[in-house]
């Protein structure tokens, strides 16, 4: 195990993931960095997401990741979950360590 512990951002760009599955399923932890084509133009952030990140992530979860702080449209924070998508947003995703679960 090195020292170094720095984790490479996972692009989704068209459906797919680098480094991932071809369904665009969610990470468990780290960052995911997402483009959006000409077909997110004038969806709402929150919805957009929820399709991109799979069904494991709920839209609930996602306007909460959005109201923490853990989205990023350009690099900039967002905290408005009906902020409206345009083709070409470059959209980053912190996302959290999964919880372990209790027996």
């Amino acid at each position: 195990m090195s020292a170094h512990n720095e984790e490479t951002p996972i692009l989704i760009e068209d459906g797919l993931m680098e480094g991932g599955s071809p369904d665009g399923g969610s990470p468990n932890g780290g960052s995911v960095v997402l483009e959006a084509g000409p077909d997110a133009a004038g969806q709402r952030l929150d919805q957009w997401l929820a399709g991109k990140l799979g069904p494991d992530m709920s839209r609930s979860r996602v306007q909460m990741l959005i109201r923490q702080g853990a989205v990023k449209v350009g690099g900039q924070p967002v905290n408005e979950t009906k902020r409206k998508m345009a083709a070409g947003d470059r959209v980053s995703v912190d996302m959290p360590e999964p919880e372990p679960a209790e027996p």
